[in-house]
């Protein structure tokens, strides 16, 4: 019988190859042999996968996985757990998603009754995270998985069964070049062969990474190893290799070879019938997927996810757009999956309405995906041009709006963006990624009183369970430079969502601006267990390394970092500025000259060579590369405002107010850009547009202080003294430690003859501020004018020197012999 379907399905092979146009296949060779694979493949079926529609079919369930971190029994029984150990490799020597689950049973088992070197805590570390995208609470299990990771994460140098298990997690977590680093610090210290598991997971890092000429050697060493003694997760992931590089062919040959071993996989079926969609073989597709249907899809959501994506491309041949419509929506509820919107994005338009929205969101979807990657490469045109792209194609699409909105915030262009998402706020006002998108944009534009009035609007509604909300409130706390606020958000939002390691950074931030260095420690440990291959982490750490321990320090521990981190830019420019704040003019210069040689892929050289000159005092350098740096990302305003400032430093006034008015094009309440723009105007004696600004200042941002400090100024210079204390009275009341407040007030009491007053504020601002000179000139005429001679003279000669070369020189020492 057998014989008999093999013959018949050769017959009909051969039938379907004879319709085919013979010169296309002649002159396409490659084609060919993908055709004869397929073909053989196609065969393969036909003997394994007899009709079995007569069988009587269960409703698919998917099941998800129970996640549990091990809960250490207090007598441990080693008899138990390497019994529950061996009965976990039998399940798993038969490879199914339930048998998975089975087998997470059995290793937490064997953990608990043995915790401490029990080789079943790294298989069980690999099954959880295998069993990770299934899962209901995803964020959870990721997080009780990463616990385990960190109390395990040195034993990824040495042993391949956790070395492949961690670097499985990050994989699954969407940390694909922390996966990578895990294996090549493992191969790097262990310098020996690595498992077919290591391998295979390092395969699929490199592949998603992009580094697919590691990823061909890795693939070649792997396939040394006969089919035969090749597991299955070894055989999945060489497939997925192969038709990442559209090799349909080898990925053919390796699911014959599977198929041969394990007939009843599921992941594996569904990857034949991937190929046979290729090979618009419908008629065996078909007996493959009544194979899954039988299997009940390995009660898996995400095969169940892909069972229903190839029933639908199914029913599209068979010209049934409604039924397909109903079967892609319902995959994609199952399952969001990035390859069926690819897949979808690529159909022809039908004439039903439904199919047309799913096929014209997943091409807008796709667009989307093109314009996140230009961000990554700093490419902002075609960033914005793809999602303009993606909003003309689907212009009622939410996720194209919302994601053209995050890019104009990006590129500072705020007033755009926030009417965009007001409109879209005003016509679904319980969206919750509306929502957050809208606050985002008010926080970034530091419209406060906006984000306190959404805060207000979303109080009282299922929004404040979301974890992006306690992100978010404290982002707002952030901006506002409130350490308290700020500090316990993050720790609300991290207790939300233990896995972000963005809030945990944020967190370490703020610990380091305030100095408390060893809680920033500790969030920076933790970040880097999340994610070791965010330098920026590293570059922190060297930060506080530098404050408590010295320039040696921070300096040796980047060395060591870069060893991980080969000629990293932003590594390299981090110890090139800790060799010149240390005088070792040599290695600065040394490092500089590296990092010139360096083809630079983001804007490192730049930022290294802005903070240099600054050092060495070099402002037409700083102007060169912040023109640079702006070239490069336009709606960088930091950059900007700063080389604003830089120009009026140089009394290029023209210059800086072209940037100053770059700036306002973008937000015109960016902060302290009405105040240097009516400094400007100060310095140019137009005092009325100076004073216009600096009450446009103190509206755009009535809780900082700046905008009152510099109009109390501007009432000095006009001698309107009762004006002028007005306003640096509302200042003091909103930081008292404020030393251009302080001085401005003592000022203003010295004038009007209150030299106690005055004598009060002084020394409190030198108290802040030893080092700016003018206070002690200032305070020296205090005490001079309160017959305080000796303290008198003390501040003038401190003055002197600070500033030697000062125009009051000669009448600062003439009031000092006459004193003396």
């Amino acid at each position: 019988a057998e014989e008999k379907r093999i013959a018949k399905a050769k017959l009909e092979r051969e039938a379907l190859d004879e319709e085919e146009d013979d010169d296309e296949l002649d002159s396409n060779p490659k084609k060919k042999k993908i055709l004869i694979a397929l073909a053989v493949l196609a065969i393969l079926f036909v003997v394994l996968f007899p009709d079995d529609g007569k069988k009587k079919l269960k409703k698919i369930v998917p099941v998800p996985p129970r996640i549990n971190f091990p809960q250490r029994f207090d007598i441990p029984n080693k008899e138990v757990s390497d019994l529950d150990h061996k009965k976990a490799i039998e399940l798993l020597k038969k490879p199914s998603y339930i048998n998975k689950i089975k087998a997470s049973k059995f290793l937490l088992k064997s953990a608990e009754n043995k915790f401490n070197d029990n080789p079943a805590l790294g298989r069980l570390i690999f099954v959880y995270s295998e069993l990770l995208a299934n899962s209901a609470t995803k964020t959870e299990d990721a997080n009780t998985i990463f616990k385990l990771v960190q109390i395990f994460k040195t034993k990824a140098l040495i042993d391949p069964l956790y070395c492949s298990g961690i670097s499985l997690f990050y994989l699954k977590i969407g940390k694909a070049n922390a996966a990578v680093k895990v294996v090549e610090k493992y191969r790097d210290v262990k310098k020996g062969p690595s498992t077919l598991e290591v391998l295979s997971v390092y395969l699929k890092a490199l592949t998603t990474i992009g580094d697919l000429i590691k990823a061909k050697n890795i693939a070649v060493k792997i396939l040394t190893i006969p089919s035969a003694k090749r597991p299955l997760f070894v055989d999945l992931a060489l497939i997925d290799y192969y038709l990442f590089l559209s090799n349909y062919e080898k990925a053919s040959e390796i699911v014959a070879g599977g198929i041969k071993k394990y007939s009843r996989s599921v992941p594996l079926l569904l990857r034949s019938a991937k190929l046979l969609v290729y090979q618009e073989d419908f008629k065996s597709l078909n007996k493959v997927l009544k194979k899954v249907r039988i299997l009940e899809a390995g009660r898996s959501k995400i095969s169940y996810s892909k069972y229903l994506e190839y029933r639908a491309l199914e029913e599209v041949n068979n010209q049934k757009i409604k039924k397909a419509t109903a079967l892609f929506k319902k995959a994609l509820k199952v399952h969001e999956s990035l390859e069926l919107r690819t897949r979808l994005a690529a159909l022809s338009e039908s004439t039903d309405n439904d199919a047309n929205l799913l096929i014209t969101e997943s091409k807008s979807l796709q667009f989307i995906i093109s314009s996140e990657n230009f961000i990554k490469k700093n490419n902002w045109k075609f960033a914005f041009k793809d999602a303009l792209e993606a909003t003309r194609i689907a212009p009622h699409y939410i996720k194209a709006k919302l994601h053209l909105a995050r890019l104009q915030i990006k590129q500072s262009i705020f007033s755009e963006a926030i009417n965009n998402l007001e409109e879209l706020y005003k016509d679904d006002p319980h969206n919750d990624e509306v929502i957050f998108t809208l606050m985002d944009a008010y926080i970034e534009a530091y419209k406060f009183s906006d984000v306190k009035r959404l805060f207000g609007m979303t109080a009282a509604s299922d929004i404040r369970h979301n974890p992006t909300y306690y992100s978010l409130t404290a982002k707002y706390y952030v901006y506002k430079n409130d350490f308290n606020n700020a500090i316990s958000w993050l720790q609300m939002a991290i207790n939300k969502n233990p896995l972000d390691d963005y809030n945990i950074y944020e967190m370490a931030k703020m610990f380091i601006k305030y100095s408390k260095f060893d809680k920033a420690k500790m969030q920076l440990n933790k970040a880097m267990d999340l994610d070791p291959s965010n330098i920026m982490y590293r570059i922190s750490f060297s930060e506080i390394l530098y404050e408590l321990d010295g320039s040696d320090a921070s300096i040796g521990y980047l060395y060591d970092v870069l060893q991980d981190f080969p000629d990293n830019p932003k590594a390299l420019s981090q110890i090139g500025i800790y060799h010149y704040r240390s005088g070792q003019q040599k290695s600065f210069e040394s490092i500089k000259e590296k990092l010139t040689q360096l083809p630079h892929r983001d804007t490192s050289l730049q930022e290294f060579l802005i903070k240099a000159a600054k050092l060495d005092g070099k402002n037409d350098i700083v102007v060169e590369q912040s023109k640079k740096l702006i070239e490069l990302n336009p709606g960088d305003l930091k950059v900007r405002l700063e080389l604003g400032k830089m120009y009026m430093d140089m009394d290029k006034y023209k210059e800086a107010l072209m940037e100053f008015k770059s700036i306002e094009t973008r937000l015109e309440t960016y902060p302290k850009l009405q105040y240097y723009m009516s400094k400007l105007y100060l310095l140019t004696d137009n005092i009325d547009k100076a004073a216009e600004l600096a009450k446009k200042e103190i509206k755009a941002n009535p809780a900082v202080e700046d905008g009152y400090i510099l109009l109390g100024d501007i009432y000095r210079k006009k001698r309107e003294f009762l004006k002028a204390e007005k306003q640096y009275k509302k200042a003091q009341k909103i930081n008292g430690d404020n030393v251009d407040m302080l001085l401005g007030l003592a000022v203003v009491n010295f004038k009007k003859s209150q030299y106690e007053i005055a004598l009060d504020l002084f020394r409190k601002g030198r108290d802040l501020d030893p080092s700016r000179s003018e206070i002690h000139k200032l305070l020296g005429d205090a005490y001079r004018k309160t017959s305080q001679s000796s303290l008198a003279i003390e501040s003038y000669k401190m003055f002197l020197e600070l500033s030697p070369n000062s125009k009051y020189k000669d009448e600062i020492n003439t009031y000092i012999r006459m004193m003396e």
